[in-house]
């Protein structure tokens, strides 16, 4: 029996695989990913953040952060990242007050540096 994928999904692996060789391959996409985590948790641990896992078990896709006080409006602070066209997710991954924010896709550092002054910017205001 054979499995025949719609169009639009053919043409998205084809698209997908394309944009992964042209990147160099998996390696080098995930020394990108793994860069963009890197500065974001720098990035975050200098505006008074901390990350829920220790970086030797962090995966780059995907950082949870603890919510910096029991105060933080996480609604408030979201709004405020997706009025600036960053979209980050609440911590429900955990029973811990967090939040978490991906580092992967059409992702490079100068977006990770934006998001880092979004967020301060946005702090200024949800805190």
């Amino acid at each position: 029996m054979a499995i025949h994928f719609p169009n639009p999904y053919r043409l998205g692996v084809r698209s997908s695989l394309s944009e992964l060789i042209a990147e160099g391959g998996v390696a080098q996409r995930y020394q990108r990913y793994t860069a963009n985590q890197r500065q974001l948790v720098n990035g975050m641990q200098a505006l008074g953040y901390q990350a829920l896992l220790p970086t030797a078990v962090q995966s780059p896709i995907i950082t949870t952060f603890k919510t910096p006080n029991p105060d933080f409006d996480f609604n408030r602070f979201y709004q405020a990242l997706k009025d600036r066209q960053f979209v980050i997710y609440p911590g429900k991954t955990t029973a811990a007050p967090s939040f978490r924010i991906g580092t992967i896709g059409v992702v490079d550092q100068p977006e990770i540096s934006a998001l880092l002054a979004a967020i301060e910017s946005t702090q200024k205001l949800t805190h």
